[in-house]
């Protein structure tokens, strides 16, 4: 916000609308994801605005009911963040748990991303086994992560993509995601200890 901020002041129109590019069209020949629809289709303002749509609400629905789910409440996490000082409390949240709420945000904009290309994968590959062997796992068994791990890479490997290795890369996605929904994390995190 502050180093934003007075680039939006001056220059509000102007800054929104190269800083997001709500307009611009992506080149379909090379996009790895959404290769199943066509070029029409993906090329639409309407697909664009349902993605950014979809984003904003898987991102909405995963802070409620998964990332304030330690805490109580997201209305709980709201008010101890609003609080400052010390009357906020001690400080709950451990690594792991930082790290699964980054990786989880970074897989929803990779499922809702208009276009993927190729150099995409080398960002968030490191991240998926981290996420797919967190309890529960995918189909409940370290088999069947590895085997989705493995549908990935292929998705991945096929050049150029294909309508369905698109789909399957979309469907692989799609299971992870729906199992970050299901993980649980301690009621309350430990504290740090600070020295």
């Amino acid at each position: 916000v502050c180093i934003a901020l007075p680039f939006v002041v001056n220059y509000p129109r102007e800054y929104f609308a190269r800083a997001f590019e709500f307009g611009r069209v992506f080149i379909f020949k090379w996009s790895v994801n959404w290769k199943f629809l066509s070029p029409e289709f993906f090329t639409s303002p309407q697909f664009a605005a349902a993605l950014l749509a979809t984003h904003a609400m898987l991102l909405l629905a995963i802070t409620v009911g998964v990332w304030s789910r330690p805490f109580g409440t997201f209305a709980t996490v709201l008010r101890r963040g609003l609080r400052s000082g010390r009357q906020a409390g001690p400080n709950f949240l451990d690594p792991d748990y930082i790290i699964f709420i980054m990786f989880s945000c970074n897989l929803i904009g990779i499922v809702c991303a208009r276009t993927l290309h190729y150099q995409f994968y080398s960002w968030y590959c490191h991240t998926l086994p981290y996420l797919m062997f967190l309890k529960p796992l995918p189909f409940n068994s370290v088999l069947g992560s590895i085997a989705l791990l493995a549908i990935v890479e292929w998705c991945w490997n096929i050049f150029p993509a294909t309508p369905g290795s698109s789909l399957v890369l979309l469907a692989a996605h799609a299971i992870v995601l729906r199992t970050l929904f299901s993980v649980q994390f301690p009621p309350q995190p430990p504290p740090i200890k600070r020295d």
